[in-house]
């Protein structure tokens, strides 16, 4: 009896796994026929005067890509020029001072911007900037692409700068006071670690001016809470 049930269950395991495997197939064959078409067809095609000549007009043989590939190139770099800073600062920001209902407006518009198709975005840059000027430009492109890109990058910013651990920004900012209060002669104290003792603080001095620090070391010195001494243990004496 249990020999007639494993070899059912491996019978239906094996027939539902190759049914997977078939229909895994039927969907991707359409996929690899049209690659492999426009692979055999477009290779006759390629050749330098693909890429350094314009478009011609329809229905003569010949043309090129050129104008794609430059107004892609343009395109991109104008995003990226005021995209990049804008996107960048306020992911920053967010992250670190991101409090408030300005912050949350902030992160609402992000979100929602998040979420437009880029059609959407295509439309409103036809509109707001196609029409009045009544042309194309890579401005109006530029300005499409960068509703598109600046909503991801400053989610991504954000995200990334709060896997930050707490211990990592507790250090760099010490190590960056420490940098600016040492030249000021202020007292710098250490961020709380477990691993050193709760009450410990580093005191610097710069009793001397920048150009004689190479002549004259720094004075630094540390100071612990005092422990206390550990009594003998009381001695045992056998009658």
């Amino acid at each position: 009896m249990t020999g007639t049930i494993t070899f059912r269950r491996k019978a239906a395991d094996r027939v539902m796994k190759w049914t997977f495997t078939l229909c895994a197939l039927l969907v991707v064959l359409p996929l690899f026929l049209i690659f492999f078409d426009l692979l055999i067809k477009g290779a006759k095609e390629l050749r330098w005067s693909l890429l350094v000549d314009l478009p011609h007009p329809v229905g003569e043989p010949g043309g090129g890509i050129a104008n794609g590939i430059l107004g892609t190139f343009v395109i991109t770099l104008l995003t990226m020029t005021w995209s990049v800073p804008v996107a960048v600062m306020s992911g920053i920001y967010l992250a670190e001072y991101g409090r408030g209902k300005f912050a949350s407006a902030v992160r609402f518009a992000v979100d929602t911007l998040t979420g437009v198709p880029s059609i959407i975005m295509g439309i409103f840059a036809y509109v707001l900037l196609v029409l009045p000027m009544k042309r194309f430009s890579a401005w109006a492109g530029a300005a499409a692409l960068s509703m598109i890109f600046i909503p991801v990058v400053v989610r991504t910013t954000e995200d990334m700068l709060r896997t930050v651990p707490t211990t990592v920004r507790r250090r760099s900012i010490e190590s960056a006071s420490r940098q600016v209060s040492s030249s000021s002669g202020k007292r710098v104290p250490m961020s709380p670690d477990p691993a050193a003792p709760s009450r410990a603080s580093i005191t610097a001095w710069v009793s001397t001016s920048a150009s004689e620090w190479p002549s004259r070391p720094r004075e630094c010195s540390i100071s612990t809470p005092p422990r206390t001494r550990r009594r003998p243990a009381a001695k045992r004496w056998l009658s």
